[in-house]
């Protein structure tokens, strides 16, 4: 509960200049609907300027998916969603949220106008080659604030406009599988709701150096002061290019404990050396 109330305080300030690592103390659902509650109702400008509202989306199913240009969670999304929507897109619609960065930079600031945001959402739609709608929220977030303002966050709505399931990340291709799987059958969700964290954010890891590179030099120096080991594993990582995300980050965290361990097994042959020589040396000396 102390992480709750941490991490809604900072969610306050919604358009923050700066990363912090507290923002990722508590990180879960503690607001927005739940799976059967209906998807707040918007009105919101897609990147091509046309308005749309919740009652565009009715009659078909819609995977919502928020996210950033400095997000590394969807960045790591990008592959999992288009492999997803190839294999669902007849039947599911997708739409990005494209909601406040997630990392903030020289190059991609926290956004004061719309202009500036939906820059920055023209500039992910082409990084990542985003074949479905991109809504671009307000600069207050209205909608993203209405969904609990999470980085990454994934709500799954049925056809009559209710949550069918949300995941706290867009990038696990098996949760979001099973639950588009099941939608698309007609079945009740298996749960309402996936919050689990490890492997997400693994695969996040595997870019996070990559998408701060491109965010600027202030992004990289506020994620090196705030999570230092977070940063230095995504640095690893990158030197791993062009493996997916995931293998990415396993391959720098094998990397560094093989390291580690060289580092004591050699430390230890220089310590035993030294205790022989420290040995030896009063020997000769008694035998001199």
């Amino acid at each position: 509960m102390r992480f709750a109330f941490r991490f809604l305080g900072y969610a306050m300030e919604y358009a923050y200049t700066s990363f912090r690592r507290q923002m990722l103390e508590g990180l879960g659902f503690w607001g927005g609907p739940a799976a059967g509650a209906p998807l707040p109702n918007f009105s919101i400008a897609r990147t091509d300027c046309r308005r749309v509202h919740k009652a565009d989306f009715l009659g078909r199913p819609l995977l919502l998916i928020c996210g950033s240009i400095t997000c590394p969670m969807t960045a790591s999304a990008s592959p999992v969603l288009k492999r997803l929507h190839a294999e669902f897109g007849d039947r599911i619609a997708f739409a990005t949220l494209y909601v406040r960065e997630a990392h903030p930079g020289d190059n991609f600031p926290q956004p004061r106008t719309f202009g500036q945001k939906l820059g920055h959402a023209l500039a992910y739609r082409d990084r990542d080659a985003i074949p479905w709608p991109i809504l671009v929220d307000d600069v207050q977030g209205t909608l993203h604030r209405a969904l609990s303002s999470l980085p990454c966050a994934t709500y799954l709505v049925d056809a009559g406009g209710r949550v069918f399931f949300r995941s706290l990340w867009s990038n696990d291709p098996r949760v979001l599988r099973q639950a588009l799987a099941a939608l698309a059958r007609g079945d009740a969700p298996a749960a309402g709701q996936d919050e689990r964290r490890f492997l997400p954010l693994l695969r996040g890891l595997g870019g996070m150096h990559e998408v701060l590179s491109r965010a600027g030099q202030k992004a990289k120096r506020d994620a090196l002061r705030q999570i230092l080991p977070l940063y230095v594993v995504s640095r690893i990582a990158g030197l791993f290019r062009p493996l997916p995300h995931l293998a990415r980050s396993v391959a720098a965290l094998t990397t560094g404990v093989l390291g580690l361990a060289a580092a004591v097994l050699v430390l230890g042959l220089l310590t035993r050396r030294a205790g022989r020589a420290a040995v030896a040396r009063p020997e000769r000396l008694a035998s001199g």
